[in-house]
């Protein structure tokens, strides 16, 4: 890996490199990360690297760690809002609800699943969810087993939302 250039985007420093005969573009922080762990190829996926002092422009070695993407956004929960599947402690949802979500029954089969609309990221409506199974995998098969769902989760993201106002 030998950088041919670095060029300032978006508030980050990126590296071009001559990767086995070919071009690759990667953050200067993921480059030097991976100078200083050499068993790595490269980041691994579903990681990213972490600046610990929160300066994207600090990329030196001491100052960088690798983390699981989750567990990045929920560090950096505070600054920013999430979309997409989230784990929030122990229930899994598959995005941040706008509203308190609702009970509905599928008249074909009996069961009961939730509806809610997933919060906009600002640039574009949010997108409607649907959950048909609690954390454990176990279908809904009754409107107070699906509230009960409901109930534990809005509460986690009531607190959530709470810390980022």
């Amino acid at each position: 890996m030998t950088p041919i250039r670095q060029y300032e985007r978006k508030g980050r420093i990126y590296v071009q490199l001559e990767w086995g005969g070919t071009t690759k573009t990667m953050p200067r922080a993921n480059y030097n990360w991976l100078k200083a762990n050499p068993i790595f190829e490269e980041v691994p996926p579903g990681y990213v690297v972490h600046h610990l002092d929160h300066d994207p422009l600090n990329d030196d070695t001491s100052n960088l760690v690798i983390m699981y993407k989750l567990h990045h956004i929920a560090y950096h929960f505070k600054q920013k809002v999430p979309t997409g599947e989230v784990k929030l402690r122990k229930i899994l949802i598959p995005g941040i609800p706008s509203t308190r979500p609702r009970v509905y029954r599928d008249s074909r089969s009996g069961k009961f699943h939730i509806i809610f609309y997933e919060r906009g990221d600002g640039t574009k409506a949010g997108r409607h969810c649907k959950i048909f199974r609690d954390e454990n995998g176990n279908l809904f098969y009754s409107e107070k087993e699906a509230d009960d769902y409901i109930d534990r989760f809005w509460k986690e993201i009531q607190e959530l939302n709470s810390l980022t106002s």
